[in-house]
């Protein structure tokens, strides 16, 4: 009898002494008990220290998302980890619960992020009904996606028509949602849609942050019973991070490369919350608007500027968003001639004739393609610009091959085909 206690009033005792388990990010999975990365055992067994009154309760102990902590929650999550749960209860880009039934064998997507996300954990075949914003990447990209059934343009979705296709899931427009300034036009879109789409899920996801991308992938893994993809997924994409992060990590404010992003024309650009903030600081430059208060009205992550403003930031580097046109740039265009011509435009204006970035060459025209999922290449494209001399073995063109390779599963070649970037890094 001694044999068999002792090692559990041992394990006992180790588990009240250990905190939580440390991770970059809380999985907003109701039934990670303790608050870390994934679920599994070690949430069945801090649900059960709760129950027994050894630990305080979590938020995300409710595994069965009923104001109790009790047993259900323990076989919830056992159910979780075997993946046979009946439904499962996460938070959202808001911070609010949602409950979708599983499993979940029909999606509608709007916006063109998702595809990319779904096709990575080989989940495509789940997609029964798609917008204008993925149609618009053309066969090139989406060659099977491209030609499911329409449900209307982003902003004007045609409800009755994605009720025909009996969808178990609807993913939305979820605009840049880790800034809370946006949250509330969220919210409001979530319940219209509950009103007008009955019985179906609202999973209001943003993959297009990166600072919050691998924990939304990770919910969707859980969500569509495709957690180890999802894991490989986004080890991959933290470890290009984490490898560019390793270089910038002790560089001081003062050595920072300054980055002035065009957005939405030669005098808009990101500020904190948007996507283009976030790469800049990951791939350790200094956003020359970090500082800039948020509009008035708050929900927006975007600003508009002037040009005498920007002469006196003198940036090191401009970088200039070109629009996702897909008979002019990306994956159905071979020919660089956007891209040419929006940085010679920039390049051009007397204004910033006479600062650091052009005087030195340093304007890059980039694509949109190159943000959403696909920003971890923007992002590796960022370093090299800011630091060639930190980054002269960083390949971005091989990371982008990678990614069509082994997660959209395309038969791609970027050496032959697509145009991304500009100049080449062989012309910068």
């Amino acid at each position: 009898m001694k044999t068999t206690i002792i090692p559990v009033v041992m394990t006992m005792a180790l588990l009240l002494t250990l905190p939580a388990a440390a991770s970059d990010y809380t999985l907003g999975v109701f039934g990670n008990a303790n608050e870390d990365d994934t679920i599994n055992m070690q949430d069945v067994t801090y649900t059960e220290l709760i129950i027994l009154e050894y630990r305080d309760e979590t938020e995300l102990s409710d595994a069965k998302y009923d104001g109790k902590i009790n047993m259900q929650d323990v076989t919830q999550i056992e159910l979780v980890i075997l993946g046979k749960e009946k439904e499962l209860t996460f938070m959202d880009v808001t911070g609010e619960a949602e409950t979708v039934e599983k499993p979940v064998n029909r999606i509608i997507i709007v916006m063109s992020d998702a595809p990319d996300v779904l096709r990575a954990l080989d989940a495509e075949d789940k997609i029964v009904g798609i917008t204008d914003q993925v149609i618009r990447y053309g066969d090139a990209y989406f060659p099977e996606i491209s030609k499911l059934p329409f449900v209307g343009i982003w902003s004007d979705i045609d409800h009755e028509a994605v009720l025909n296709l009996q969808p178990d899931v609807f993913i939305p427009y979820t605009p840049h949602a880790t800034s809370e300034s946006v949250w509330p036009s969220v919210r409001k879109e979530k319940a219209e849609l509950k009103e007008k789409l009955p019985g179906v899920s609202i999973v209001a996801l943003d993959f297009v942050t990166p600072v919050t991308f691998t924990e939304n992938v990770r919910k969707l893994g859980y969500i569509l019973d495709r957690e180890d993809e999802a894991e490989v997924y986004t080890d991959w994409y933290d470890g290009i991070i984490d490898t560019i992060r390793d270089q910038t990590e002790e560089l001081s404010e003062d050595e920072k490369t300054r980055v002035y992003t065009m957005t939405y024309g030669m005098y808009k650009t990101g500020i904190p919350g948007s996507r283009y903030h976030a790469m800049i600081d990951i791939a350790g430059g200094r956003n020359i608007a970090a500082d800039l208060p948020v509009p008035h009205g708050g929900s927006t992550t975007s600003v508009t500027v002037d040009a005498e403003w920007v002469i006196v930031q003198n940036p090191d580097v401009i970088v200039r968003r070109v629009m996702e046109d897909p008979t002019k740039v990306g994956y159905g265009v071979d020919d660089p001639a956007e891209l040419i011509a929006f940085r010679e435009e920039v390049m051009n204006l007397p204004e910033l004739a006479n600062g650091n970035a052009v005087n030195n060459g340093r304007v890059h025209s980039m694509s949109v393609f190159m943000t959403g999922p696909k920003c971890i290449i923007g992002i590796a494209y960022y370093a090299k610009w800011f630091y060639p001399e930190l980054f002269e073995d960083l390949d971005p063109s091989a990371i982008h091959q990678e990614y069509l390779t082994e997660f959209q599963g395309l038969d791609y070649d970027l050496d032959e085909h697509g145009t991304f970037v500009y100049p080449p890094f062989e012309e910068s």
